[in-house]
């Protein structure tokens, strides 16, 4: 899968996660300067919205687009769909987080747009291979917070 790919090349680099899939979307528009304006635009809401409860339809209704046009989008631009992407956010921000930060797991899980542990730490591990716990205990040593 195109998403999972991209996450695992940039590790914890969430910022470069939305340059990468600009520059992808650029590369992938098929000379058609409209249809990459509106990817981009799509891209930037779900930025600058994805720690919220985002739905398609919010997207769609915010850009005056149907959900078939976006969901279309994502499919032939980004090979992912909607759902993945927003992870793909989350996800990044999550590592983000619990590396430079000495939250708990919990607030790391509502910071980032997750309504519950077990589809987060379902999510975690399926972009990471690892839980959001196991993830942070590579990072320091110790299952503890980071406490400096």
């Amino acid at each position: 899968n195109f998403v999972l790919g991209a996450f695992k090349i940039l590790g914890s680099q969430s910022d470069a996660t939305g340059d990468l899939l600009h520059l992808l979307c650029a590369q992938t528009a098929g000379g058609n300067r409209s249809s990459t304006d509106t990817a981009v635009r799509i891209l930037d809401y779900c930025a600058a919205h994805f720690t919220e409860d985002l739905t398609m339809r919010e997207v769609s209704e915010a850009l005056y687009m149907s959900q078939r046009q976006i969901s279309k989008i994502f499919a032939h631009k980004f090979k992912c769909n909607f759902r993945e992407y927003i992870n793909l956010l989350r996800i990044g921000k999550a590592k983000e987080l619990l590396a430079d930060s000495r939250q708990k797991i919990l607030d790391v899980m509502s910071a980032c747009g997750f309504r519950n542990q077990s589809s987060f730490n379902r999510v975690f591990l399926e972009y990471c291979g690892v839980s959001p716990r196991e993830y942070r205990q590579k990072l320091y040593g110790t299952t503890e917070r980071r406490t400096i």
